[in-house]
């Protein structure tokens, strides 16, 4: 299984989704299994020989591979792969809603066009995420641009989620960037929850405990009238 977390392990997806707290938090605070296509970018080389020698894969991009995300709610496109054009048009050939990233230094008009690669392709289920651009501080992991929020609603129709997590590298700071989000207008948090972050294997020291998410959800709803 490949999943947004996929270095803390599959079993701790699925721990935290059997409680109902997994780590796509999207307009009804609900949860999802989301697989996360930056892995395919960051371990590409070992990926595809695995495929290759596996299942006989040559081609990240083919269509054959989809039948293994049959179980997946959703596609992530990390920030690093926006402008992988060849992964973004295999995604607009299939039907699972895809997740956008917004690359590193993307201008709101490069993250639109990197989208419409997906849309043109028939592919009408995207979902825009800003989750932190890089800028001059280094205060945080990066600069939280609540910004894009109502500037991208007001450009295209597509849903604009945020990630603190990322934005901020640090979990003390993760509730107070996700309640500005909503605040900010957006449809939906993305949120890195594990439940023992000092045993995580990636990303640990952005990881929200499930009690800490479940306020988090409950400030939300709050702050956005629901």
């Amino acid at each position: 299984i490949f999943s947004s977390d996929y270095a803390s392990g599959a079993d701790d997806i699925l721990r935290c989704t059997r409680h109902g707290r997994g780590r796509l938090a999207a307009a009804k605070m609900g949860s999802a299994l989301l697989i996360d296509l930056g892995v395919f970018a960051l371990c590409f080389s070992s990926f595809l020989a695995v495929m290759y020698f596996a299942f006989g894969f040559d081609d990240i991009t083919s269509a054959e591979l989809l039948p293994l995300f049959d179980g997946i709610d959703m596609l992530q496109v990390g920030a690093r792969n926006m402008q992988n054009y060849a992964l973004l048009q295999a995604l607009g050939r299939q039907k699972k809603p895809v997740l956008l990233k917004r690359g590193l230094a993307a201008t709101y008009e490069e993250w639109m066009a990197s989208a419409e690669y997906i849309l043109r392709e028939g592919n009408p289920n995207v979902v825009l995420c800003e989750r932190g651009i890089r800028s001059y501080q280094s205060g945080t992991r990066g600069t939280l641009d609540l910004a894009a929020v109502p500037v991208m609603q007001s450009l295209t129709h597509l849903p604009v989620l945020v990630d603190p997590s990322h934005a901020a590298g640090v979990s003390e700071w993760v509730s107070a960037l996700g309640r500005a989000a909503v605040a900010a207008g957006a449809d939906g948090l993305m949120v890195e929850v594990h439940p023992e972050p000092d045993r995580a294997l990636s990303d640990g020291q952005q990881a929200l405990l499930p009690e800490e998410f479940a306020q988090l959800a409950e400030d939300a709803r709050r702050i956005a009238g629901r």
